[in-house]
């Protein structure tokens, strides 16, 4: 592209070695055009070459023994960077995310508008202007479920970045960011079971005078484990097995029949509705809402069964087993046991919503 107004941030100019009776840098960005006193060499290009390098290349030019590399940042003034005989530069130490320009020539350059200086030369000719932007690199994001609630995020280290950000979304719902870190990976806690999330991580660079965040970012999903309340409930039962029983006991290892169904459903954390240490009696009179009546037919697996001669006459609580049997702390055995629920008058049967 040739260009007359400076518009842009970084010129590289390329100079002869002949030498000039002036000197007009650093030209202001927002001088009404540049011209250059000598050649433009063909083939200017330039390139990103990592998050704060950048480097320029030109064709040789006949008859140049040398060339001035000018260079400005923004809308900042153009600086002579390097005098060299090759034909590349490498412009480092940049501030990423920042857009450089360029400019290459065999002769000096001034400002069309200084009529005293455009005057005293023969010729002037228009420059070429080249453009780059020191980037971060994209992170490279994986997820991998590992619980019913957690998905762990893993992403490759960017050169760079001294920082990244995480963020998430929940089915097609909205980003949201949930971390900044300087770590290569982060567990997402607390989700919701058989659920899908996706991730995406964005490298940051901050430094003391500026901070770059990546625009692109890569994503990666996972699905949460499903997660078997029933089941959850059932193992924790199972667990004390065989434990003593002892009157007013709530664990952990001995317990009445009240006593253990409250530090079953404590520590399965297997439903959303929590309740204190109460009797039997109690937990009806609670949690009377929940019941699904007295008919094992509607029962499900870990459901509190209420044992009585009525409502109004709950003595014993125990935990449905499946198959017409229960587990529960037992003073006839002794002990945490599993029994046949034909043995008892079945009241109620409280299903607490699960998680």
């Amino acid at each position: 592209m040739v260009i007359n107004k400076i518009k842009k941030s970084a010129v590289v100019l390329l100079t002869a070695a002949a030498a000039f009776s002036f000197s007009v840098m650093p030209l202001p960005a927002n001088a009404a055009d540049i011209m250059t006193t000598g050649q433009v060499p063909s083939g200017i290009t330039a390139a990103a070459v990592d998050y704060n390098t950048v480097k320029v290349t030109w064709n040789a030019s006949a008859g140049a023994s040398a060339y001035n590399v000018y260079r400005a940042k923004g809308n900042g003034s153009y600086t002579l960077k390097s005098t060299t005989s090759g034909t590349s530069y490498t412009a480092d130490n940049l501030a990423t995310g920042s857009t450089y320009h360029f400019i290459v020539t065999t002769g000096k350059l001034i400002s069309s508008s200084s009529s005293a200086q455009t005057q005293s030369l023969a010729s002037v000719s228009s420059v070429t202007e080249v453009s780059a932007k020191p980037k971060l690199a994209q992170t490279s994001v994986s997820a991998s479920t590992k619980s019913y609630q957690t998905i762990k995020v893993s992403w490759t280290a960017v050169a760079g970045a001294n920082k990244y950000k995480v963020y998430r979304k929940k089915g097609s719902g909205s980003y949201k960011k949930i971390k900044t870190t300087s770590a290569k990976s982060y567990t997402s806690s607390g989700l919701r079971s058989s659920t899908a999330y996706t991730y995406k991580v964005k490298a940051v660079r901050s430094t003391s005078t500026y901070s770059y965040a990546k625009s692109g970012a890569n994503t990666a999903s996972a699905k949460t484990k499903s997660f078997d309340a029933d089941g959850r409930i059932l193992s924790t039962a199972n667990s004390k097995r065989g434990c003593k029983y002892v009157w007013g006991a709530q664990g952990p290892g001995s317990f009445d029949c009240s006593g253990y169904v409250y530090w079953v459903y404590k520590n399965a954390s297997a439903t959303t509705k929590t309740f204190g240490r109460k009797t039997a009696q109690g937990y009806y009179s609670s949690m009377k809402q929940y019941s699904v009546g007295s008919s094992l037919s509607n029962a499900s697996k870990g459901d509190i069964l209420l044992i009585g001669s009525s409502r109004s006459s709950i003595v014993h609580a125990a935990i449905y087993y499946g198959s017409h049997t229960m587990i529960h702390a037992s003073s006839s055995a002794g002990k945490v046991t599993v029994s046949p629920t034909s043995y008892y008058h079945i009241v109620a049967i409280l299903h607490l919503p699960r998680k």
